[in-house]
């Protein structure tokens, strides 16, 4: 640790005194990352207060809301020329064929009309026999197009499905609770390894989509409330970290309803009535708790990052937040 405020801490400190957490957890918090307590306090004045602040490793992003807002009308634009040029293209060929055809017709004509003299006018067999011919052969060439489009639509549905063997389809919304793994290679939810570019997919495909979204600076807050669950992404679409809130209180950092799946870690298992004492007995997690009044403990297990917070009471877990590396 580096002892310099990290646009992470920023977030946090944000984050939870828009919770309503009290000042000292707060700090605490801090400290426990590597902050000097005089710092925190004096972050905790400047965000009260209502001043902009900034970690040492904050970089300007732009603005992302405005960029996501209008990539949509950019791709609108975009199709509307390639349809436009792929029109006229259309229009020129169509034009063309009609030119070709219209002289052929007339040079099939003109020798059968100075053969005759004048005389009995022969039907052009010729153009109507190449016209049949064109014809057919952009039939069958179109019913070779969408067949090879349906086989490629229903390989593209089965290997989705190998991927995601426990995700649930569009429309059946998982009911049972969840449990999430943390596994050597990463965290899993139900059997599924989830990653920060896949995280939101998976649980849109369990749950649809969310139940409100929040904008905190450059950071998307995904809330499902039924479930307990939030999701916060610094990118749309790219997730950082996962919430699971076992109080149920609501606000911009709560989800309405409280988590009731578990976590499983070696074999151990944790939920909302895990209390401290057992939490620490946990020998494997390789708990961090800088001093014994301390709520909040952090564990680096693997490729993720796991912390426990006990705002109310030592006998029941408040929330787990891990994050995605």
């Amino acid at each position: 640790m580096t002892g310099e405020i990290l646009v992470s801490d920023v977030e946090l400190a944000k984050k939870w005194l828009s919770a309503g957490r009290l000042d000292a957890e707060i700090i605490s918090a801090l400290e426990h990352r590597g902050i000097a307590k005089e710092k925190s306090a004096q972050l905790l004045a400047e965000l009260k207060s209502g001043r902009t602040v900034v970690g040492a490793d904050f970089s300007v992003m732009g603005n992302a809301v405005k960029r996501i807002a209008s990539q949509p009308r950019e791709n609108d634009e975009a199709g509307k020329s390639r349809a436009s040029d792929a029109s006229a293209e259309k229009s020129g060929s169509r034009k063309s064929a009609s030119q070709r055809s219209s002289a052929l017709r007339q040079s099939s004509e003109r020798p059968r009309r100075g053969s005759s003299g004048g005389g009995r006018r022969t039907f052009p067999l010729v153009p109507l026999l190449i016209f049949l011919l064109v014809a057919l052969g952009g039939y069958f060439g179109w019913r070779h197009f969408q067949r090879q489009k349906q086989n490629a639509n229903t390989s593209g549905a089965e290997a989705g499905d190998r991927s995601f063997p426990s995700a649930k389809r569009p429309g059946s919304a998982k009911t049972e609770p969840l449990v999430a793994e943390i596994a050597v290679t990463g965290l899993k939810l139900d059997g599924v390894l989830v990653n920060r570019s896949n995280v939101l997919e998976i649980v849109r495909r369990y749950y649809g989509a969310a139940s409100r979204t929040n904008v905190v600076e450059s950071k998307i807050s995904y809330v499902y409330d039924p479930q307990g669950i939030l999701l916060f992404c610094p990118q749309q679409g790219l997730c950082d970290s996962i919430l699971f809130d076992y109080e149920g209180k609501g606000g911009s950092a709560g989800a309405t309803h409280p988590f009731k799946g578990i976590i499983q870690v070696n074999n151990e298992t944790i939920d909302s009535n895990t209390d401290s004492a057992t939490l620490l007995g946990m020998k494997s997690l390789g708990l961090r708790q800088n001093e014994p009044s301390e709520k909040i403990f952090k564990a680096d297990h693997g490729s993720v990052e796991l912390y426990f917070a006990y705002f109310g009471t030592s006998s029941r877990l408040s929330l787990t937040e891990i994050t995605l590396k």
